[in-house]
């Protein structure tokens, strides 16, 4: 992809804030145009963003139901927003221990960080093969490289979208549609009082990105044709350093880290 986006059509799941609103802030002074998906209502989002040189809809949808997936489809198709840019950002976690938490909120984790990328990138991407152009972007997590205890599902759910990604990629050589899996750290976002992290010992002491800091690399990385960024060089090194460490004794770190 050339490194202007200006024209480019995105659509953003998980719209309303945090990372997914300030990739739609930077994404309109870039000069796209947006189609913003949320279970809640997105009005502040778009007057936020409101630019009266791009094209910006907006609708409410529960993307954890296969139904509302297939309806924001046919609303995409019904606008003629012929999508460019499909970020899968939209994902929710929960701080218990497995055993501890029910199933439907284990069902719902899987059916929003699993069954909703896949789905959503399931029927956008025939469009983008058509026209041998596209640009796939997955949000997943540095959880997904060292399991979080309290996080179970969380974590497997974003290992689940590092896999998916990479190989995605793998089929998609040469086609002209690329895919982008971010890995993001602990950020400042509506994440911690959703997950019931708030007074999590983690919470308390992690130093946190803003979303703003996480959509900039994020953009900066797919203008560069990056199939992977870990974002925040503290990320990048604290990932670095993992990577050489033997499982035994990171999975002793990770019981450290987030138990409690």
């Amino acid at each position: 992809m050339r490194a202007s986006l200006k024209g480019k059509n995105v659509v953003i799941t998980g719209a309303v804030h945090g990372i997914g609103a300030s990739l739609a802030a930077l994404l309109a002074k870039e000069g796209c145009n947006l189609f913003l998906i949320d279970k809640k209502n997105l009005t502040e989002t778009v007057s936020a963003v409101k630019n009266e040189k791009i094209k910006i809809i907006s609708i409410v949808k529960d993307l954890s139901l296969s139904k509302s997936r297939e309806e924001v489809f046919f609303a995409l198709e019904k606008e003629g927003f012929d999508v460019d840019i499909l970020i899968n950002n939209v994902g929710i976690g929960y701080w218990r221990y497995f055993q501890d938490t029910s199933w439907d909120k284990t069902e719902q984790i899987i059916d929003i960080n699993v069954k909703c990328m896949t789905h959503m990138t399931k029927l956008i991407l025939p469009g983008m093969l058509k026209k041998n152009s596209g640009f796939i972007v997955n949000l997943s997590s540095t959880a997904a490289f060292i399991g979080a205890p309290n996080g179970v599902c969380y974590s497997a759910t974003k290992a689940y979208i590092r896999i998916f990604s990479e190989t995605l990629s793998l089929e998609l050589e040469g086609t002209g549609v690329n895919t982008l899996c971010v890995f993001a750290g602990a950020t400042d976002t509506h994440f911690w009082p959703e997950a019931m992290m708030e007074k999590s010992n983690y919470h308390e002491k992690v130093s946190k990105m803003t979303a703003g800091a996480v959509a900039k690399e994020t953009i900066q990385a797919m203008k560069s044709g990056k199939s992977s960024v870990i974002t925040g060089n503290t990320n990048k090194l604290n990932m670095f350093i993992a990577n050489l460490l033997p499982r035994k004794i990171l999975k002793q770190i990770a019981l450290k880290r987030f138990k409690g």
